[in-house]
């Protein structure tokens, strides 16, 4: 029901930028932002659409194409580089290069801002956090590497749980509703890949979203 009532609102959004952006000049800082932001708004309407067509087990989604990886966490990591500013925390990307995989772009973009986002909270201001794109045996991987106090307060082999939260959140941290790394699982599993921890300690945690090569 959320995803259908927020159809129209964004299609709103979108028309509204559009107009704002016939009346800044071309090239002009206010026409990037702008743009930034209906690059987003598109973002959003491809979850909503993705949400819909999962809750109504529509037999009609289209396959996925084979993605190229890098590219598509590289757009994320630059659209989150306001946001990482904002916590005082450096956020780097490098590309090692990988094989195609196939799942939807916006697919993969939510489950790497799942990521990433997850990491901001656990970061402390001055910290980092290294996304780094890279060929695993025969597929591709993403890892999320930050500079946080590691896992604890909770069981690791549920953080990919549902409602899973730790017993005792960061202080000054956002509420967590324990869904952010479920879903990123979710996508990954449907994409025929995997999500784990590869490592984590009192001196940071490191994620990795794995994918199979596209054949």
């Amino acid at each position: 029901d959320a995803s259908h009532e927020l159809r129209t609102p964004l299609a709103i959004l979108d028309a509204r930028v559009q107009l704002a952006q016939h009346k800044v000049a071309d090239g002009s800082e206010a026409a990037g932002l702008l743009a930034q932001v209906r690059r987003d708004t598109a973002g959003l309407t491809a979850t909503v659409q993705e949400l819909l067509l999962a809750a109504t087990g529509d037999p009609d989604s289209p396959d996925a194409e084979p993605v190229d990886v890098g590219s598509v966490v590289a757009e994320v990591t630059a659209d989150l580089q306001d946001m990482a500013a904002t916590h005082g925390v450096r956020l780097v990307f490098t590309d090692n290069g990988s094989p195609r995989v196939r799942i939807q772009p916006n697919s993969l973009r939510r489950a790497v801002l799942g990521l990433v986002d997850n990491a901001l909270v656990h970061t402390p201001e001055g910290g980092r956090i290294t996304v780094t794109v890279s060929t695993e045996g025969r597929g591709a991987a993403v890892t999320v590497a930050d500079t946080g106090s590691g896992i604890s307060g909770i069981d690791q082999d549920r953080v990919f749980d549902r409602f899973a939260r730790t017993a005792e959140p960061s202080p000054g941290s956002r509420r967590s509703y324990g869904l952010g790394l479920a879903l990123v699982r979710e996508i990954a599993v449907a994409a025929g890949g995997r999500v784990e921890i590869s490592a984590t300690g009192p001196h940071g945690t490191t994620m990795e979203l794995a994918f199979p090569a596209a054949g």
